[in-house]
């Protein structure tokens, strides 16, 4: 075939299809738009005036969804209702997931579900669509990756290695200054008792630094108690370390859940 057959190729393909350039001589179309797709990722943002983080754990981990609503935006007291979900469509232009919902001031029973709709309108960029009715008929938020956060490198066990003080909420009580540590060597957390006799030992809680992304899996089980809604419970989260809003300090956040959807979450700045 030679070059001015393939031209003439190229231009009755370019008129047939409305495009223009073959690969010969340019073109001035249109551009092109590149679909932006909803990615794993730490996200921060608002629902109904108050602080909205989102967390969208990767495949490897079950495209797994935790949603912290802050129900204040005093930084002393924050004890967040919790979402969680498993994503479907991950990495696609839509994710979806039905959801539990598990409000703060709440009994160990008081478990909702939903379901959430999210969206990438820009690169970077998220916007989710909360449907937990009668509770929450369509809440719309809008959240961007949290600010001072590498998401896209692998986990260091050091930044979240060693001693944090801070909130630790769970549902129907609080602890406002309880101390977390993590071994540096092993990732296990040290024993931890709250409310009545709810407690952790160290061999019960581990954490783990991810290897290809800047989080750490959480798996715990509960020790046997009498007066804690959380006996022997089993529960799995994530947390992430990133740069406080009070200077010169970091801030941790995690959160963990049962498979039946009620969670505790911590949050402490060292």
């Amino acid at each position: 075939m030679n070059f001015r057959y393939l031209s003439a190729l190229c231009l009755l393909w370019a008129t047939a299809l409305s495009l223009q350039g073959c690969g010969v001589g340019g073109g001035s179309g249109s551009p092109v738009s590149t679909p932006v797709n909803v990615e794993p990722g730490v996200y921060q943002g608002t629902l109904g005036s108050k602080d909205f983080i989102t967390v969208l754990s990767p495949a490897s981990w079950g495209s797994q969804w935790y949603g912290l609503h802050y129900a204040s935006s005093n930084t002393s007291i924050e004890d967040p209702n919790i979402y969680t979900g498993q994503l479907q469509g991950l990495s696609t232009r839509t994710a979806t997931a039905p959801f539990r919902y598990f409000p703060i001031n709440s009994s160990y029973a008081s478990v909702s579900t939903g379901t959430v709709t999210l969206t990438a309108p820009g690169s970077g960029l998220l916007s989710g669509d909360l449907d937990l009715r009668p509770a929450i008929p369509i809440a719309t938020f809008s959240a961007t990756p949290t600010s001072a956060f590498t998401f896209s490198r692998a986990a260091d066990l050091q930044d979240i290695a060693g001693s944090w003080t801070g909130r630790l909420s769970y549902g129907a009580g609080t602890n406002g200054a309880l101390t977390f540590t993590v071994a540096a060597g092993t990732g296990r957390v040290s024993e931890v008792v709250f409310g009545v006799d709810c407690k952790w030992t160290a061999p019960n809680f581990q954490v783990t630094a991810d290897t290809a992304v800047n989080l750490f899996r959480l798996d715990l089980t509960m020790s046997q108690s009498t007066s804690c809604d959380f006996s022997l419970k089993s529960m799995t989260g994530v947390a992430f370390v990133f740069n406080s809003p009070v200077a010169g300090k970091k801030r941790l956040i995690w959160v963990a859940t049962t498979p039946t959807g009620q969670g505790m979450s911590f949050k402490a700045d060292r």
